[in-house]
This record gives C-alpha cells, sequence and structure tokens, in this order.
C-alpha cells in the first residue's frame, strides 16, 4: 500500500472509531439525566421512562432500514449520512 492509501485508510478508522464513541455517549447520556428531565417537567419518572423504549426501538427500525440501504448503496457514503 502507498503511504497516502494507508494515510487515507487511518482517518477513515478514526473516524469510524469516533462516530461509535459519540453514539455509544449519546446513548448512555438519557439515563443519567432521566430524574432531572422527570423534575423539569412534572411527570413521574415511570413515565419518562418510556424513553428508553422508544430509543431502542428507534435504534432498531434504524438498524434495520439502514442495512438494506447499505447493501444497495456503497458503504462510505451511507455511514458518512448517518454521521451527519
Amino acid at each position: 500500500m502507498t503511504a497516502m492509501l494507508k494515510t487515507t485508510a487511518r482517518r477513515t478508522t478514526l473516524a469510524y472509531y469516533f462516530a461509535f464513541v459519540a453514539l455509544g455517549l449519546a446513548t448512555a447520556a438519557v439515563g443519567p439525566t432521566l430524574p432531572g428531565l422527570s423534575a423539569q417537567t412534572a411527570t413521574p419518572l415511570a413515565v419518562v421512562s418510556i424513553i428508553f423504549t422508544t430509543q431502542s426501538a428507534g435504534y432498531i427500525v434504524g438498524s434495520l432500514i439502514g442495512g438494506q440501504v447499505y447493501d444497495r448503496v456503497p458503504g462510505h457514503p451511507v455511514l458518512a449520512l448517518a454521521l451527519l
């Protein structure tokens, strides 16, 4: 591999790495903020906890649709669009 190709591969790998770290942080941020959200909206914690269910359902539906698109279109543009 040429030096330029190695550099491009490293950048792509780092971009995917940081994207998945950001996804993990965004997903994990819901838990600690739930009591504060409940207090600010004056809603019982049991009702606000539906956020976990809707987040998971959205993640599953998005993964199913994204997988279908990923099978039909080249991978890097699909993942770049998902990051945006």
